[in-house]
């Protein structure tokens, strides 16, 4: 599925927008991370961390990574330390924006929430003129479970998929490359029923690179940081190869 056909409102034209607890007429244009939360629909306020890298304000498409937070009753701005102590961390060569939504009530393949992706991801591509043959999506967890959903439902948008301690409970699909991290001490996640299915996966010809990282349980977000990193050569490669042929 792609884009066609969604109303896709700009969240960055939203009534009310404001950065870091301050109302806003613009977007923020200057490198740094934001909290911001925007009124959608006239009804509904939405919040999500924004970090825009080092040279934003002169570069040309940069990639967008969004990053899915996990599971539990969600603080606000929920998915920020994701980008601060995970995924950005990790990647900050790539030059990307890197976007962490706050779900809506629940599971990130409910309507609002997939709606609220979609809508954020084509309101930052367009504001920031972001290259969309470089759209990552990743999460960790319930977010990792999301990121399968994501490119299941939407494969014309995402580049790639990098889910971290987390799978579906269905047969995994790979309609874009995939490198998945999962820990032998996940408490909630069987690495070897990971395992079977990535296995089985291949057999269909799906592009995925597996990785089994040594943190302290399904909890230890931590643990996964420098393994993610493993991910960034690999995300380059993809890109670069997008730049050659085309998505």
């Amino acid at each position: 599925m792609s884009l066609t056909g969604i109303v896709l409102m700009s969240l960055l034209n939203a009534t009310t927008l404001s950065v870091d607890g301050e109302a806003i007429s613009t977007p923020p244009q200057q490198a740094g991370l934001y909290d911001i939360q925007a009124e959608i629909d006239g009804q509904r306020s939405v919040r999500f961390s924004l970090s825009l890298p080092d040279g934003i304000d002169t570069a040309e498409r940069p990639p967008l990574v969004v990053v899915l937070h996990y599971g539990g009753r969600p603080t606000r701005f929920y998915g920020r330390p994701l980008i601060e102590g995970l995924f950005e961390a990790a990647w900050r060569d790539l030059g990307a924006i890197f976007v962490a939504p706050e779900s809506i009530d629940g599971q990130w393949n409910s309507a609002p929430n997939e709606s609220f992706v979609m809508r954020l991801i084509e309101s930052l591509a367009s504001h920031y003129a972001v290259d969309r043959t470089k759209i990552v999506i990743a999460g960790y967890s319930m977010g990792a479970i999301g990121s399968w959903h994501f490119i299941r439902s939407y494969p014309d948008i995402f580049a790639a998929a990098v889910p971290v301690a987390g799978f579906p409970s269905g047969t995994l699909d790979c309609p874009v490359p995939v490198f998945t991290f999962a820990a032998p001490s996940d408490e909630l996640f069987d690495i070897n029923a990971l395992q079977a299915q990535l296995d089985a996966a291949r057999d269909g010809a799906c592009n995925i690179e597996f990785r089994s990282v040594e943190a302290r349980g399904h909890y230890d977000v931590g643990g996964f940081a420098g393994d993610v990193g493993l991910a960034l050569p690999w995300l380059l490669q993809i890109f670069s190869a997008t730049n050659v042929e085309g998505k």
